[in-house]
């Protein structure tokens, strides 16, 4: 908006010059002979203009009344009117910006590793499934450098329209690496769960072991003799057994590889004895009879596999491990747009078409977790991971 200034003249205001050429936009004058008032309107957003006095003799010349330069009912009644509009306007300006609804462009989850594993396939679900709740699209963006993926998310403007998409290594990291380059208590706040993914503990088909107790049996009778595959030192996989192992008082060979896929063929064949996997991917051989489970890591047996009991039950209560996926946000972002995003979310992984596409491999998804209660899960976890590491004996690198 313009609003065209004229200064007080003696004896006669010529403010209609302007007007004759171009005038502004609304056809706006406005007359006061107060500088503050000039000065609340720049404030406010308005572009000012002083007209300049015509030569004399000009066509355009239009003199106002005296009673503009006196103190006349008129000249008050439009100061009191510069006055009021000036308020308004510095209050509808304010509260423009104040009442723009969360969100107003896309959300970018990073997601810290490659396309195709389980997090990026959750949180491309998930996220299309939330942009229906949120009115904005989500977009997924793959840095395959779990580091330095979550160091850029740390480091983003705390707005809410750059979240993480993390798994356990978010956790891990800070255990297990020299210089992390982020705390996961101190530069993130939690919006919650997407979903858990339990692992079993399989052995080769052909193995001599029937069930866990028979494995136990065997590894306590011959310390360090048996061994156990993980997908590499520090790792998920690795991790997971390692806790299993020491709360069981077991001691095995630990043979890490570059992943746990390379790892099968050797515990198939039965040149390891046994790994600990994600049920979406063992689970498909144990029914193809190449595997046999020995035990199941979460708290409650699979509905995939009834018959196959948890370590729980197995001589360690309380045992509960899983692969875990869910959204952070850099800390500072205002809790009303955490409230939002962890609406979305809610929704996401309550809708029946989303459960039944992941109930179909096994994963659990989570609902009815606060934002608060997560961000103390997270915190609780990196926690454990400081002592099952320092436990395993695994150095930082």
């Amino acid at each position: 908006m313009a609003i065209d200034y004229l200064p007080t003249m003696n004896r006669g205001n010529r403010f209609l010059h302007e007007l004759k050429n171009g005038g502004t936009p609304l056809g706006m004058f406005v007359f006061s002979p107060d500088v503050a008032h000039t000065e609340a309107l720049g404030l406010a957003g308005f572009h000012l203009k002083s007209a300049e006095k015509p030569d004399a003799g000009s066509d355009s010349t239009i003199r106002t009344a005296d009673c503009f330069n006196r103190e006349t009912p008129m000249r008050q009644a439009l100061i009191h009117l510069l006055r009021a509009v000036t308020c308004a306007c510095i209050f509808s300006i304010a509260t423009a910006h104040a009442a723009d609804p969360y969100p107003t462009k896309p959300i970018r989850i990073i997601l810290p590793a490659a396309a195709g594993g389980n997090l990026d396939i959750t949180a491309r679900i998930i996220g299309q499934k939330m942009a229906e709740s949120l009115g904005q699209p989500v977009i997924v963006a793959n840095i395959p450098n779990a580091l330095t993926a979550t160091r850029t998310a740390a480091t983003s403007a705390a707005d809410g329209y750059t979240l993480l998409a993390i798994a356990n290594t978010f956790a891990i990291a800070p255990s297990v690496t020299l210089n992390p380059g982020y705390d996961p208590v101190k530069d993130f706040t939690g919006i919650g769960s997407m979903n858990r993914v339990p692992l079993l503990m399989v052995t080769a088909a052909a193995s001599p072991d029937e069930s866990l107790k028979d494995f136990v049996s065997r590894a306590k009778a011959r310390p360090g003799a048996l061994s156990f595959a993980s997908g590499g030192m520090g790792t998920t996989t690795h991790l997971a057994a390692a806790m299993y192992f020491q709360q069981a008082g077991l001691q095995l060979l630990h043979v890490p590889y570059k992943g746990n896929a390379p790892a099968i063929p050797d515990v198939v064949s039965g040149q390891v004895n046994v790994i600990f996997d994600p049920i979406n991917t063992s689970g498909p051989m144990v029914r193809e009879g190449k595997f046999r489970a020995l035990g199941f890591t979460s708290n409650r047996r699979s509905q995939l596999f009834p018959n196959v009991p948890t370590i729980a039950e197995q001589g360690l209560p309380g045992f509960n491990f899983a692969i875990y996926t869910g959204l952070v946000a850099p800390a500072g972002v205002p809790r009303e747009i955490i409230a939002k995003l962890h609406d979305a979310l809610s929704k996401a992984i309550a809708s029946p078409e989303l459960r039944e596409r992941f109930s179909r491999d096994g994963t659990e998804l989570s609902v009815g977790e606060t934002p608060e209660q997560y961000t103390e899960f997270l915190r609780e976890e990196t926690l454990r991971y400081v002592k099952v590491v320092s436990d395993a004996g695994i150095k930082k690198e």
